[in-house]
Parts: C-alpha cells; sequence; structure tokens
C-alpha cells in the first residue's frame, strides 16, 4: 500500500491519509451543456408590445429566441425558423444571422455555460383577411428542450364596409 495508508485499518481509521482525501474532495464534476430554448414576441414597429396586442397589417413584429445554457461546458444548437403564414421576413440576413435554404431559415448558436444568447427572426404582417385569426411563429432547436418555441398572436378582425344606399324623405 502507498505509504500514509494505514495496511490494516482499524475501527475509526481512515484507509487513506488526509491530504488524498482532501484532494478527492476539491474535485470538481463538470456538467456537460443542458440547452434551454424559448421565444417570445419582442416588439412590434420598433417598439414594446402592447397589452392585449393584435396584429394588424403592415406590422413588423420581432421575435426573440433566447437559448440558456446551465450546464457546465459550452453547448451549440442549430435554431431552424420558416416564415409564417400571412408574413414576409423582414429582417435583415447578415445582422441576424439566418442563412436561408428553401423554406427554412437555420442557424447555429453556441452558448457558453451559465449564460443566455438571444437571436432575433423578424417578419412584417401581409394583408389579412377574416379567416386569418391569428399568426403562429415556431423555432425548433436541435438540441436541449424547447417548451415555448411557438408564438401565436391574434389578429384585429377586418370588418367589411357595408356601403347603404341614402335613404329618401
Amino acid at each position: 500500500t502507498p505509504n500514509n495508508d494505514a495496511a490494516n485499518p482499524t475501527s475509526g481509521n481512515s484507509t487513506q491519509s488526509t491530504d488524498k482525501l482532501a484532494a478527492k474532495s476539491a474535485q470538481t464534476v463538470t456538467s456537460g451543456s443542458v440547452l434551454a430554448t424559448t421565444k417570445t414576441l419582442a416588439a412590434v414597429n420598433g417598439g414594446s408590445v402592447p397589452a392585449g396586442y393584435q396584429a394588424r397589417s403592415g406590422d413588423v413584429l420581432r421575435y426573440d429566441i433566447a437559448v440558456t445554457n446551465s450546464g457546465g461546458q459550452s453547448g451549440t444548437t442549430t435554431l431552424t425558423e420558416s416564415v409564417p403564414t400571412n408574413t414576409t421576413y423582414s429582417g435583415v440576413l447578415a445582422t441576424e444571422g439566418w442563412t436561408v435554404s428553401g423554406s427554412n431559415y437555420t442557424q447555429s448558436v453556441t452558448v457558453a455555460a451559465g449564460v443566455t444568447g438571444t437571436k432575433s427572426f423578424t417578419v412584417t404582417v401581409g394583408s389579412l383577411t377574416d379567416s386569418v385569426t391569428s399568426i403562429s411563429n415556431t423555432v425548433t432547436s436541435s438540441a436541449g428542450s424547447c417548451s415555448s418555441c411557438t408564438v401565436a398572436t391574434s389578429t384585429v378582425r377586418t370588418v367589411p364596409t357595408k356601403s347603404t344606399a341614402p335613404t329618401k324623405r
């Protein structure tokens, strides 16, 4: 047995020296990355989202996608977006970081341990009809959890203008 270890421990004696026990208890075990993705409607027409907001034709909607890493090592995920029905992408690809492939917008996001990274995805609402009651935008994440990754925003119902002929008196 190594020096300072008891060859035949007796009741109450350690089989390892105090220095070895202290070294073992000082070891840190680092967990891998633990990624969680969430999505919010963060801005309307460049400002805060009003309470009870309903989307209108021409509104610019900025969604923020937050990837939080609560693990002990950096982690990477690939985010995938698609432009919601009745909208068009209006962000700046170079600024927001998305790559377009067909109808999908993707980007790889690496987040250090204990940090949250945020990416934006911007769309403009197109023409809305009475049959369009909401705009739903979803992001997927290739790693970790994605518990709040769909945002549904109600739209303002269009009310047809009813014209009536003037009444004769």
